[in-house]
């Protein structure tokens, strides 16, 4: 089955950073959609919601962030946490992984 192109639009803003701090609202009015017609046919198109999907990204960059010597704080805010304290929580959350563990390993 073929994404729709909505979603193919918001997946490519997402990984480039142009959207990459939008909340859902924000992007539901970016696309013409209400929110909960674009949480249904993002889920139907990608099998995780938007908002997981946004999180899984901000994660990656501030991962990325991490690894090239960046501190957590800064990769925090460059990623679209509120806090270090926030990207701690979701990291923790969504992977079980605590964000000093990342550190860890990426020192290796």
């Amino acid at each position: 089955m073929a994404r729709d192109e909505r979603i193919e639009q918001i997946i490519s803003k997402i990984i480039s950073g142009e959207w990459l701090n939008y909340t859902v609202k924000e992007i539901t009015e970016a696309v013409f959609l209400s929110e909960s017609r674009l949480t249904h046919l993002f889920k139907e198109n990608v099998g995780i919601s938007l908002k997981s999907y946004i999180l899984i990204r901000r994660l990656e960059q501030a991962y990325r962030f991490v690894n090239s010597g960046g501190k957590v704080t800064q990769a925090a805010m460059e990623s679209g946490f509120a806090s270090s304290a926030h990207l701690a929580y979701t990291c923790k959350t969504l992977t079980g992984i605590s964000i000093t563990e990342v550190l860890r390993s990426t020192k290796k």
